[in-house]
């Protein structure tokens, strides 16, 4: 699929409403930044912080990326970034009834990653940067872990399409691990490397 930049914009709105038409029951937040971009980043889904926001990545994970984005001189502005899931992946605490994240089931990936490939043929970047296992996963569909392909650049062919992928860490791995806060420097100086060279 080769899209014209002006468009982009209605392919995009079109794959979205399409979205939010089978999904309005949920809470979605959808793709947001340059979509003319080199570059898509992708997450894993929406927390509450995005939710409120109506953007991803705002929430904690959100900044520590800006964190590092900020170091290699990428602004938000530069990139587009949305995630596999569009919807916030919540169940209800039992003990506080409030709404609390939970992970990825395999109908969630099954019932998002057609929009997202779909997100991506639109987009058509000339760098992916999947943000942790699932976002690498609903690339890939090889149960790869970002542990053994982070920081490497990977060919992944999507509908006939080849794409120059970037797996990274994901910026919450960070909260929960400090010892990967090096790896994740010298990941994204190899990710400024590859940008200076579009």
């Amino acid at each position: 699929m080769n899209i014209l930049n002006n468009d982009k914009k209605t392919a995009l709105l079109k794959i979205y409403q399409e979205f939010c038409n089978c999904f309005g029951h949920m809470e979605i937040v959808l793709g947001d930044g340059n979509q003319d971009s080199d570059i898509v980043l992708i997450g894993e889904a929406p927390g509450k912080d995005e939710v409120k926001q109506g953007k991803p990545f705002v929430g904690s994970a959100g900044k520590i990326l800006q964190d590092f984005l900020d170091r290699s001189g990428i602004t938000r502005e530069d990139i587009y970034i949305t995630n596999v899931m569009k919807y916030r992946l919540c169940r209800i605490n039992e003990k506080t009834n409030n709404k609390v994240n939970r992970p990825t089931r395999k109908e969630d990936l099954e019932n998002c990653r057609p929009y997202l490939i779909r997100e991506l043929l639109v987009l058509s970047p000339k760098l992916i940067v999947p943000l942790g296992n699932v976002p690498l996963n609903a690339l890939t569909d090889t149960g790869m872990k970002i542990g053994d392909v982070h920081g490497r650049v990977m060919d992944v062919e999507i509908e006939g399409k080849h794409f120059q992928v970037y797996p990274l860490y994901h910026p919450a791995s960070l909260i929960y691990n400090r010892s990967l806060t090096e790896t994740y420097h010298e990941d994204l100086e190899g990710l400024e490397k590859i940008i200076k060279t579009f």
